[in-house]
């Protein structure tokens, strides 16, 4: 498997109407706001209700080149076993497979108001390993004992909220994800030097996604570090 030698840096989701006038010119259509976004970062960690629900991928995928990369979200409605999980799959794999040329791994996110069984969480882990490497969000209380070895021994790693804690590098050479919305220079260091050695020890690629409204900016001062770090 091909591995991207530099940390993707970018935001969770792009389409963010606060983000207008602050970012996005006020007076930029939204069906330009990807190409804009696209064309100053290179990755994105991309919501489920976005490239999956709300709108065809090719109204927007036609600006994004051929170095952009994108971390997909699993819907929902594809998290946990629910009727018809079967076509609702092969939907799925359908639709993300126009995505095979930016696509670089996707998020699983366990739903936190159940317990996750973890037959359940292996044989999802298992399918989508076919497409591409997975990181997972468990629930606050499954991140820690045999949810998180479930994980990890069936090629994922567990998803890093980076501003919340410090978190042990996880094994393997897939895709290490983690989540921050603080734009502190001094922990973006901390947490890019980190993602940074793990990619160098293990060959897997890792992505450092923004949220919140000073996203943009958190990332661009993100990127700016990775790069005079060389990561």
């Amino acid at each position: 498997m091909e591995v991207d030698e530099t940390l993707m840096v970018g935001t969770h989701g792009w389409d963010h109407d606060e983000w207008a006038g602050s970012y996005y010119p006020e007076e930029l259509p939204d069906d330009w706001r990807f190409g804009y976004y696209s064309n100053e970062y290179r990755a994105v960690l991309m919501s489920a209700n976005h490239w999956y629900l709300e709108q065809p991928i090719e109204d927007w995928i036609e600006d994004a080149d051929k170095a952009f990369r994108m971390v997909l979200e699993l819907p929902s409605d594809l998290s946990r076993p629910l009727p018809k999980w079967r076509e609702k799959w092969e939907q799925f794999r359908r639709d993300s497979e126009l995505l095979d040329p930016f696509r670089r791994g996707y998020v699983l996110t366990t739903d936190p108001a159940a317990e996750t069984d973890a037959e359940w969480l292996r044989q999802v882990l298992r399918t989508l390993g076919e497409l591409a490497p997975v990181s997972v969000d468990l629930a606050g209380p499954w991140r820690t004992g045999a949810l998180s070895e479930c994980v990890y021994s069936n090629g994922g790693t567990v998803l890093w909220y980076c501003d919340e804690s410090d978190m042990d590098e996880p094994p393997g050479d897939g895709l290490w994800v983690a989540i921050a919305g603080g734009a502190d220079a001094r922990r973006q260091r901390e947490v890019i030097e980190k993602l940074g050695a793990w990619m160098e020890q293990n060959g897997g690629a890792a992505g450092l996604f923004f949220e919140g409204s000073k996203a943009p900016e958190a990332a661009a001062g993100a990127r700016i570090i990775a790069e005079m770090l060389g990561i």
